[in-house]
Parts: C-alpha cells; structure tokens; sequence
C-alpha cells in the first residue's frame, strides 16, 4: 500500500473481485490463481515437480503433485476422447 502497511486479505479480496466483476470474468477466487500458476509451470516444465515446488515456495513435493493429479486428469480425460473420436472417425 502506498501507507507502507500491509495489505489485509479481505481488502485484496475485495479488489480482486470488483476487477473479476468489472472485466465480466467467470468468479474465482483468488486463491485459484495461485492454482491456476501452479499448474501452467507443470506444463511450462512437463512436468517438473522440484522446479515447480521450489518456485511456488512449496516445501512438500505433495502438495504439486495434487495440482499435478489433477491436471493429468484433465489431459488424460482429452487423450481419451481424441483417441474415441478418432477410432470411430468415419474414415475408418
């Protein structure tokens, strides 16, 4: 702040949701950006769990490796309708 205090968390929350209301985003909250960060390095480093741990200041590898479930759901989910579509593509 421009005082020198620190900001309180309810007062960053509140920005952060006016800026979400303002640019019509889809509400998050601002917790999952640090998510959301997480898991772009993951693909950034494909995968790299002890790159990301220590630049996200993580100090347990487990808690990357939750993001990183999820997010190799998400491809694994992709995988398998790109593979369902293709096996029954008409050109078959």
């Amino acid at each position: 702040m421009q005082n020198g205090k620190p900001l309180q968390p309810e007062c960053l929350r509140k920005r952060f949701r006016i800026l979400i209301d303002k640019a019509e985003l889809q509400k998050v909250t601002f917790h999952s950006l640090r998510h959301s960060s997480v898991t772009y390095k993951l693909k950034l480093t494909n995968g790299n769990i002890k790159a990301v741990q220590g630049d996200t200041g993580h100090t347990q590898a487990n808690m990357v490796l939750e993001v990183c479930a999820e997010m190799l759901d998400d491809e694994r989910r992709k995988t398998a309708m790109l593979m369902n579509e293709d096996w029954y593509s008409e050109d078959r």
